[in-house]
C-alpha cells in the first residue's frame, strides 16, 4: 500500500479540484513491472526507483517532480536510450534531447532514479511535450476504486470538463 494524495474530480475532466484534497491509502502493489499494463499516458514511480509510462505520442521532453524524496540521479530507461540528457535538481528531473530525438508512443521504464531521503509517494508537476513541441496531458497512476477521486489536483476550471476559456 501507498498513501496518495487524491482530489474530488466534480466535471470529469481527471483533474482533481484545489482544495479538495485527501490523503488515502490506496493498494497497488506499489510495482508496475512495465508501462504497458498502464493507462495510455500514464506514469507510475515503482519502489525501485524506475519510472514507468504508457504514452499515445512521441515523447520530445519532460519534466518531473518526486514527492517525498529528492533524486541523486537519473540514468537509462527510454530517455537513455535515445539519447536524452536527464538532468536532475533536487526533487525534480528534467529530460530532452540536444538533437531533436524523441521516443514512444508506446510503453516501458522512462528512466531510472536513484532516490534520497523521503519516503516517495508519487510524481507531480507532470510536463510532457510532444515532437511539434506542443505539451500533452500525462497522469500519475493510481489504483484508486473511487472514480470520482483523481491523484493530479490541479484543475484550474473545476467546472468545466472542457477547460477551455473563450
Amino acid at each position: 500500500s501507498v498513501e496518495v494524495t487524491l482530489c474530488e474530480d466534480t466535471d470529469g475532466d481527471g483533474l482533481g479540484n484545489p482544495g479538495s484534497e485527501t490523503t488515502d491509502c490506496v493498494d497497488g502493489g506499489r510495482n508496475v513491472t512495465n508501462g504497458c499494463n498502464l493507462p495510455e499516458n500514464n506514469i507510475y514511480l515503482n519502489s525501485d526507483g524506475s519510472v514507468v509510462y504508457n504514452s499515445s505520442d512521441l515523447i520530445a521532453g519532460f519534466q518531473l517532480a518526486v514527492d517525498g524524496a529528492t533524486i541523486n540521479s537519473a540514468s537509462g530507461g527510454d530517455a537513455g536510450a535515445a539519447g536524452f540528457v536527464v538532468s536532475p535538481g533536487g526533487s525534480t528531473v528534467l529530460g530532452f534531447s540536444f538533437t531533436g530525438a524523441t521516443f514512444g508512443p508506446g510503453c516501458g521504464v522512462l528512466t531510472n532514479l536513484s532516490l534520497n531521503g523521503g519516503d516517495a509517494s508519487s510524481l507531480s508537476a507532470l510536463v510532457f511535450s510532444s515532437a511539434n513541441g506542443l505539451p500533452f496531458v500525462f497522469e500519475y497512476y493510481s489504483p484508486i476504486s473511487d472514480s470520482d477521486l483523481v491523484a493530479d489536483c490541479s484543475d484550474e476550471y473545476p467546472n468545466c470538463s472542457s477547460n477551455i476559456i473563450d
